[in-house]
């Protein structure tokens, strides 16, 4: 996955979003959700 959303990147350098979940998936990868998560991110802030 994290190689298909950096060729994005390559195609299209002025998107952000993949940028973010190329960053998110790096960040999953490093340190996995728990077993019980459904796949939802509370957001705390504006």
């Amino acid at each position: 996955m994290e190689t298909k959303l950096r060729n994005l990147q390559r195609m299209n350098p002025d998107c952000e979003l993949y940028r973010l979940y190329a960053v998110r998936a790096a960040a999953f990868r490093r340190d996995p959700p728990p077993q019980h998560w459904d796949g939802v991110t509370p957001f705390n802030e504006k």
